[in-house]
């Protein structure tokens, strides 16, 4: 069930390894996208407002089963490099058991905020109802199988082995479609039966996932190892605190996003129909961008765990290899996403919602045909963040992100009163240029090689022999 990741030709294994992660993002995104279709054509604007008002608040509790995920991946990626395979059993066991702690506690904090958070951003009265419910069912119901499958896909991609991760997913896809069309078409639920729908996908995949590894785990035969370790359980959070606040900024910056746009007609007549549409229209473009965005990630991120398996046993060429390999897998992703967002923009927007208004449609287009091409900016991004990540200099990676964010939210808020929703065009445009300049900075400079010479993850090992023990 693993993959050395430091042999053989370059091109054929990173391709081969990246491969079943981009599908897997693929069948991931069919969650949303079958949500956003099943509802947008059943309730129409008023259903794609509310999914996108409750989309910020979700994301920023999985951003820390997200960042967790990261964290403990790149742990157990240089562990098996160096075949020690106790240790990283050891944190693989102890990554699982923290996850389903951290899961319980952001779900109870999430599901305690969430009217509060809707009030805060101005919701409209005629979505709060439905959003507040949303969130709550995915949040409170679901969060804590995310967390848990998020460590588990983290494990199996630390090991090489992508394609079982691969498999939940599309098993969990096609339930979810099931229980889509079973609850808000035939049981007419709505909103909430698609909330439903996602939540029991998630529970089948994680229950899966979780079932073969555990029995795969048995199978390795190791040195002595804890079935859970508090220090081990310590340094994971530790190192994984900068990418969970890099993951939650990206959502905090959506949410107040979402304010600005409920702000955008206060004293118009007929404002509330206006900020529904023009949510509408930002949630349909939002979810279209987010699908590329994560498309175009999977291709590139396939170099972090080439990255830290590579790193630690000091072939720095084969990484420098590996990242024009990675680089030009993700620009072949975002020309095919450009082709298509950018000849009908309004047919990809049509195809989520026949019932959204002409305002929604015009605000989709005023940010999916300006922000499209400027994808290619951000796979040279992500190309170089994969690196920073895979070599631990974390906080690289969220200084160029979250200055992407700052850039991005300040400019929706200060062009909004003259641009109105072009302002978040532009605040995506600049906010990526400039963390790209960013991070190619970092990884041209070799300060993620310098760093991990003398940095946290190898003393670790060196002055805390007893960590793994």
């Amino acid at each position: 069930m693993t993959k050395n990741l430091t042999e053989g030709k370059i091109f054929k294994t990173l391709f081969l390894f990246t491969l079943p992660m981009f599908l897997s993002v693929v069948f991931q995104q069919l969650y949303g996208i079958v949500d956003t279709i099943i509802v947008g054509q059943k309730t129409g604007t008023d259903g794609l407002a509310a999914m996108g008002a409750s989309f910020p608040l979700i994301m920023i509790c999985m951003s820390f089963a997200i960042g967790y995920c990261v964290g403990s991946s790149i742990i157990i990626s240089q562990l098996f490099a160096r075949q020690e395979m106790g240790r990283a059993k050891t944190a693989i066991y102890t990554s699982i058991i923290t996850s389903l702690m951290l899961g319980i506690v952001i779900s109870a904090i999430g599901v305690g905020i969430s009217k509060s958070v809707l009030s805060a951003i101005r919701t409209p009265n005629g979505i709060f109802k439905d959003a507040n419910e949303y969130q709550m069912i995915i949040i409170g119901a679901g969060g804590v199988f995310i967390f848990v499958y998020n460590s588990i896909v983290g494990a199996y991609q630390a090991l090489g082995n992508t394609k079982l991760p691969l498999f939940f997913l599309i098993l969990s896809t096609i339930v979810n479609i099931i229980l889509d069309v079973l609850f808000v078409i035939v049981f007419n639920l709505g909103i909430q039966g698609a909330a439903w729908a996602t939540v029991i996908s998630q529970f089948v995949a994680c229950i899966l996932a979780l079932s073969v590894l555990l029995a795969n785990m048995k199978k390795v035969d190791t040195e002595k190892f804890k079935a859970f370790s508090a220090k081990v359980m310590g340094q994971t959070i530790q190192f994984s605190i900068p990418i969970v606040l890099q993951q939650a900024s990206i959502f905090i910056g959506a949410l107040l996003i979402q304010n600005m746009i409920f702000r955008l007609y206060q004293g118009v007549p007929n404002a509330e129909q206006l900020n529904t549409s023009t949510a509408a229209g930002y949630t349909v473009s939002g979810r279209l961008i987010g699908i590329a965005v994560m498309c175009i990630f999977t291709m590139a991120n396939g170099l972090t765990n080439f990255t830290a398996q590579n790193i630690a046993v000091g072939k720095y060429d084969r990484i420098r290899k590996g990242f024009w390999v990675a680089l030009a897998m993700a620009l072949v992703t975002t020309l095919v996403f450009v082709i298509a967002f950018e000849a009908s923009p309004e047919g990809i927007t049509r195809a989520f919602s026949k019932k959204t208004d002409d305002k929604g449609m015009e605000v989709a287009k005023k940010i999916l045909i300006p922000v499209t091409p400027f994808m290619a900016i951000l796979a040279v991004k992500m190309t170089g963040d994969s690196i920073l990540r895979g070599s631990g200099s974390v906080i690289y990676y969220f200084i160029s992100t979250f200055i992407d964010l700052v850039i991005r939210v300040a400019l929706a808020y200060a062009l909004a009163k003259r641009l109105k929703m072009s302002a978040v065009a532009v605040g995506f445009i600049v906010g990526w240029v400039f963390s790209a300049f960013l991070t190619l900075s970092f990884v041209l400079s070799k300060r993620w090689k310098k760093s991990y010479e003398k940095n946290k993850i190898k003393k670790i090992f060196k002055r805390y022999p007893e960590l793994f023990a």
